[in-house]
């Protein structure tokens, strides 16, 4: 968890990651915010005004600083001291979305503080759980070819199934080859990567 106090600046960080990302594809993001202000202590006692409730900005950046996509949270509202634990915890907000990648292969998340104003009182949270991940995409198709063979003197004869499938960055080549000592190999190739297994599960990466 981190915790942070109200003297930072307007775009201040507080997380940032590079990822390694799919063209097209969506950042998931999840984290929990917490407002350090009570709903009954919002007004500063030395004349500052009401407590300013803090606010922060999720962003793809771009290697050349470009910000790719971005979204807030909006005001993060004032915590209620309550009786019981159960609507104490209620005070850590869950903040989650999507940000589409783009073009880019190669991004930065960013978490960091926006909407800050001069101010001498409030803009104190904490932050915890902060989680970024990219669902893999697979190509999303099934193909089911038959081919007959014969058998001779109880030995099976070696043979090859193959298939062009058309996935999303182009066609593929997809081959099955059976043999005697490791059962069936399965051999998915686009472009110029080729993918080898015991198991016909290929994802597109």
């Amino acid at each position: 968890m981190s915790d942070f106090r109200g003297t930072q600046a307007d775009g201040d960080l507080f997380y940032k990651r590079e990822v390694s990302v799919l063209p097209g594809s969506d950042i998931n993001y999840e984290f929990y915010a917490l407002n350090l202000f009570r709903n009954d202590h919002t007004t500063s006692p030395w004349g500052h005004g009401e407590a300013l409730k803090p606010n922060v900005v999720v962003r793809l950046v771009a290697p050349n600083g470009t910000v790719v996509a971005s979204t807030t949270t909006g005001e993060i509202p004032n915590s209620v001291c309550a009786t019981n634990l159960a609507d104490n915890l209620n005070n850590w907000r869950k903040y989650e979305g999507k940000l589409n990648v783009g073009t880019y292969t190669k991004l930065t998340v960013e978490i960091r503080s926006v909407g800050s104003a001069p101010h001498g009182w409030g803009n104190d949270m904490a932050l915890d759980d902060i989680t970024v991940n990219m669902i893999p995409k697979s190509c999303g198709q099934y193909y089911t070819t038959d081919k007959d063979v014969v058998a001779l003197e109880r030995v099976l004869p070696q043979f090859t199934v193959s298939r062009t499938i058309d996935c999303a960055t182009g066609k593929g080549g997809f081959v099955v080859t059976p043999t005697l000592t490791t059962g069936y190999t399965y051999t998915y190739t686009l472009g110029s990567t080729t993918v080898t297994g015991t198991i016909a599960t290929f994802y597109r990466t």
